[in-house]
């Protein structure tokens, strides 16, 4: 009979093959592995009906008569019994699958002694051939168990015996092999290969494992750890001693072991029906949001990365839902998290018509929250497609089946996070539009001013010179008059009719000179202008790159800003395309000109410590990192002490602001003469900033005297090659600069070749009118011909630099989220009180 544990069931199945008689192919899928195509399975239920169905084989097994034996086996002969236990525990089922092969193999024939012909040959021939590739498989096998032949590949295909029998050869099987040898000494040859066969088959090593799912193992695993912890926990109640605090510890130990096997083991043995059931009751306890319903309005996000978009869907589905971080009170349903939400940030109503409406918590929650890029103070309506903000990245879509007519949005308007950032900086970018164009009209207008003069100029060279030729060509054409109406009458005469035509030649060249210096005038003009316009249009390029760039950084200006505000910091983030001008401090102005660039830069305006500084765009996204890491931990603990200046993301070294720069002329001092001018400010992108510096440049003698001999006095500029010259650089005051950056202001500028750079002092505190009453004496030793031409060409720079006008409110110490909106609201009012702005245009 066959044995069977309790709660298990076996399905058994028999099958019989001749290798190579029967017409059957032999195949190989992924599922079931090799099997022999269209080969009958019959079940069994005992070893009665296993051994009739090996009987009912035997008699179809093909056999021949040789002269060797009567009934000698034509084929090789497979009977194939097929195991099956069936495990049930519960609802939960399990399976254990085994395969025995039992295998009689033809022998190897000699021709000349079975006498074979015909089809008989043939046989012979085909169980040769398959011994032979199975002799082949079992040595590679043996030499791999022996370490040898690693890498060669063993001939299962080679023979269809070895290919059904691939699996208990070499893979999860145990393999006996019987060898029948005959004591007959003319079967010598045959008995000895039979033992080397045998020989080799015995060398290989298969490990052969219960064939069960990962998982059925792990349950059997886990069913017997659990008795062997029961048969502990039951051997340690019985010692008596279960007052004792070590093994009581123990016992609970084990219990907890226990328990957390027998947890795991039940949460195995789950059907994919229970599951899924247990699934939906757990949605369904998370309450209605959790159970999204696109019947009815709801909100789903926007991310940068586009593949990430409505993954976070929320429904709008009760008349009031609460938006904010998760310890809010009362508690949000939708829980947010990021810079600028507040504990309690934002409610959505629905009204009884079914209309939505958004409105802030409270007042410090109503500066974080967006609608298609407009700040809202009070509750508003929501309509199909409306883009909400919350904090500065948290971006949603309002969705409203039902109501998508109602849309504000054109339907072709592609709706991304990149889109509603923009339309939050909106404003922004209206009000810096019309900046812009204000200058650009400026520079325009100062172009075209340029371009008249040069014109005018030209014009009037022109009329010069065409007036000058006009006259000389009405001499000419009135001295060939006379001279046509004159007769040849001497030799007198003919002399000076000579001297008239050499005249009249002379007047001619010199009306041709004057055409051509007329068209080069006119192609020197067309060039200039061209050249003007090629600058122009390049700085355009430069100046519309940095617009650009300014617009993609408008998002973390925004951040930097709340970050700001929620740790209570009196600091502003401003961006600002600024005009970077030539190091150099005497060049020519419209060299200077032409060779400035734009650059984009944060203007950060401390108000704790009443600074200012400019960052770069590098150096301002490596704070915002810093800023952040600060504003987590704030959030995480309620509270945060500041760290020393030198390690605050907020702080950095006060740095002066640039102004404005104004040019001297300088050919006057090649004629000892001095030129005392005020001279009007150029300042960023060529507005004049409605500063005028007073300054003069006055040649002295060795001794500082402004009075200078009449017999020093030079009649031509190159009289001064070879001498010595003293000049005095007197910087008196500024008038009308900026209210914003007229605090601090000094001068600095360079001399000739001088590497230095020479500063005024400053004037200290806030004034629009600053006085220094700077004088400087500068000697040049020897007179050069470079130097010379710089007098005559070159301009005296002189740059005006100043600070910001700022609040100084103190640094705090220790940051707590309570006194944070105290400290937004009294920034506030700082900053209402305050001019505000920046010198930087």
């Amino acid at each position: 009979m066959i044995r069977r544990p309790p709660r298990s069931t076996h399905c058994i199945s028999s099958a019989a093959s001749d290798v190579y008689k029967r017409q059957l192919k032999v195949r190989e899928s992924k599922a079931v592995g090799v099997f022999v195509d269209k080969l009958s399975k019959h079940p069994v239920s005992s070893y009665e009906d296993i051994a009739n169905k090996m009987e009912e084989g035997n008699k179809n097994r093909t056999i021949g008569e040789t002269l060797m034996n009567q009934t000698s086996s034509r084929a090789h002969t497979i009977i194939t019994v097929e195991f099956k236990q069936i495990d049930l525990s519960g609802s939960a089922k399990s399976e254990k699958f085994s395969m025995i092969n039992l295998v009689d193999l033809a022998g190897s024939e000699k021709a000349g002694q079975t006498g074979a012909t015909g089809d008989r040959l043939k046989e012979g021939c085909a169980i040769n051939k398959s011994l032979t590739v199975l002799g082949q498989v079992i040595s590679t096998l043996a030499d791999k168990a022996c370490g040898k032949a690693k890498k060669e590949v063993v001939p299962y295909r080679d023979s269809v015996l070895t290919r059904i029998l691939q699996n208990a050869l070499g893979g999860n099987s145990k393999t006996i092999m019987i060898c029948a040898l005959s004591p007959s000494s003319t079967n010598y040859e045959e008995t000895l290969s039979t033992l080397r066969y045998a020989e080799r088959a015995k060398k290989i090593e298969n490990k052969a494992v219960v064939n069960e799912s990962p998982q059925e193992r792990m349950i059997r695993e886990l069913k017997e750890e659990n008795e062997k912890l029961r048969k502990m926990l039951m051997g340690m109640s019985g010692t008596g001693v279960r007052d004792d605090p070590e093994t009581k510890r123990k016992m609970e130990d084990l219990q907890e072991e226990l328990n957390a096997n027998m947890s795991a083991m039940q949460e195995m043995q789950k059907t994919w029906q229970e599951k899924v059931e247990e699934a939906k009751k757990k949605a369904e306890a998370e309450g209605p949001i959790a159970r999204f319903d696109k019947t009815k309005p709801y909100i789903c996000n926007l991310h940068e990365d586009l593949q990430l978009n409505g993954k976070i869907v929320h429904n709008i589905a009760d008349n009031q839902i609460h938006v904010g971080r998760k310890d809010g009170n009362p508690k949000p349903e939708i829980v947010l998290g990021g810079i600028g939400i507040k504990n309690n940030h934002a409610v959505f109503r629905r009204a009884e018509n079914g209309d939505v409406y958004l409105a802030p918590f409270d007042t410090a929650a109503a500066e974080n929250i967006f609608v298609n890029g407009n700040e809202i103070k009070e509750a508003v309506k929501l309509c199909h497609n409306d883009r909400v903000i919350f904090g500065s990245n948290v971006v949603f879509l309002f969705q409203y089946p039902g109501r998508e007519a109602e849309s504000k949005t054109p339907p072709e308007q592609e709706i991304d996070w990149e889109m509603a950032q923009k339309e939050k900086m909106n404003i922004t970018e209206k009000v810096q539009k019309e900046l812009q164009e204000m200058l650009q009209r400026k520079r325009n207008e100062e172009s075209e001013k340029k371009i008249k003069e040069v014109e005018a100029k030209y014009m009037n060279e022109k009329k010069k010179t065409e007036g000058e030729m006009n006259k000389l060509k009405y001499e000419y054409e009135k001295k060939l008059k006379e001279f046509q109406e004159k007769e040849v009458t001497s030799t007198a005469k003919v002399v000076q009719l000579e001297d008239t035509k050499k005249e009249l030649e002379d007047l001619k060249s010199k009306l041709t000179d004057m055409q051509q210096a007329i068209e080069q005038n006119e192609l020197e003009m067309k060039l200039e202008i061209e050249n003007e316009a090629r600058l122009e249009e390049r700085r355009k390029r430069n100046l519309a790159e940095k617009q650009q760039t300014l617009l993609s950084l408008g998002h973390k200006i925004d951040e930097a800003q709340m970050l700001a505000k929620d740790l209570g910091r009196n600091i502003r983030f401003e961006p600002r395309i600024i005009t970077r001008y030539p190091e150099s401090l005497h060049m020519h102005p419209v060299q200077v000109l032409k060779e400035c660039t734009f650059d984009l830069v944060i203007h950060v305006v401390n108000g704790e410590d009443g600074t200012s500084y400019m960052w770069t765009e590098d150096k301002f996204t490596d704070r915002l990192y810093m800023m952040k890491d600060m504003y987590n931990t704030f959030v995480q603990f309620g509270e945060l002490t500041l760290p020393e200046k030198e390690y605050d993301p907020f702080w950095d070294e006060n740095e002066p602001i640039f102004i404005g720069m104004g040019f001297y002329m300088l050919k006057g001092l090649a004629y000892m003469i001095d030129n005392p001018v005020d001279i009007c400010l150029i300042g960023n992108l060529y507005e004049h900033t409605g500063g005028k510096l007073y300054m003069n440049v006055v040649p002295t003698d060795a001794e500082g005297s402004r009075e200078i001999a009449q017999e020093q006095m030079p009649e031509s500029p190159q009289d001064l090659i070879n001498t010595q010259m003293d000049l005095l650089v007197e910087i008196k005051e500024i008038k009308d600069l900026p209210e914003t950056c007229c605090r601090d202001v000094f001068c600095e500028y360079k001399f000739y070749l001088d590497d230095n750079k020479y500063e005024t002092g400053a004037v200290r505190g806030r004034s629009k009118n600053a006085v220094f009453n700077y004088a400087k004496q500068h000697t040049v030793a020897v007179v050069t011909e470079n130097f010379l031409n710089y007098l005559l060409n070159d301009y005296l720079c002189v740059k005006v630099y100043g600070y910001i006008d700022t609040v100084d409110i103190g640094r705090p110490t220790v940051l707590k989220r309570a006194e944070s909106e105290k400290m937004s609201q009294k920034m506030k009012a700082i900053q209402k009180k305050s001019d505000g702005g920046c010198c930087i245009f």
